[in-house]
């Protein structure tokens, strides 16, 4: 988010303070634990078909700012090391005045509804725009920072595991599903599993909880 606030066209370092409030470190949670795929779902009636043809887009726009080295591609797929990523464009958001603080959020304070400082577990920090970008977690911080109103984001859970076999494997994404059928709810019961292997020889595997 910060990145791309300082690509703006009227963003002005003089003029815009920008300041990202971390509390444990970059990339720690999920936006570093993902799997970093980026697939082409054209031809494919899904519902990320839209989500998928912007990310591809905007990985093709950030390609001249990654490392070639940092990525694995795969037929109509590329996969990218989630925390090198976003290290990397947290990196370009500081050369561009952005500061990080890092500290707890513990409320914002406003004037009407108009934000006016965002208190920290180091002092307030003044602001007239506050965005909240928190990924699966920012659902929850409604009850964390007493806002008037809640924010409707939840995550979903599963589980990851990432190896590092003995051999090298090839760079192919590997989609497997298990089950069929449909429950008495309408929800598929099936159950889907991803294997994404990177640049640096390991391999990322996600499934259901």
């Amino acid at each position: 988010m910060a990145y791309y606030l300082t690509r703006h066209p009227a963003y002005a370092p003089r003029q815009y303070r920008i300041s990202l409030v971390e509390g444990t470190g970059i990339a720690c949670g999920a936006s570093g634990k993902a799997g970093g795929f980026f697939r082409d779902f054209s031809g494919e009636a899904s519902p990320l078909q839209s989500f998928a043809v912007a990310s591809l887009r905007q990985h093709r726009e950030l390609n001249a700012l990654l490392d070639r080295r940092r990525q694995t591609r795969s037929a109509g797929a590329v996969v990218v090391d989630p925390y090198l990523f976003t290290h990397t464009l947290m990196a370009e958001a500081e050369k561009a005045g952005v500061r990080v603080v890092h500290a707890r959020v513990t409320g914002i304070e406003c004037d009407g509804e108009r934000p006016k400082a965002v208190q920290t577990s180091r002092g307030p920090i003044t602001a007239d725009t506050v965005i909240i970008a928190m990924g699966p977690w920012s659902g929850q911080a409604s009850l964390l920072v007493r806002l008037p109103y809640r924010i409707p984001v939840s995550g979903y859970k599963g589980n990851s595991i990432l190896m590092s076999p003995l051999n090298p494997v090839r760079p192919q994404c590997l989609f497997i599903r298990t089950g069929e059928g449909v429950d008495q709810e309408g929800s598929n019961n099936g159950s889907e599993i991803y294997l994404f292997p990177r640049h640096n020889g390991q391999v990322y595997i996600w499934g259901p909880k």
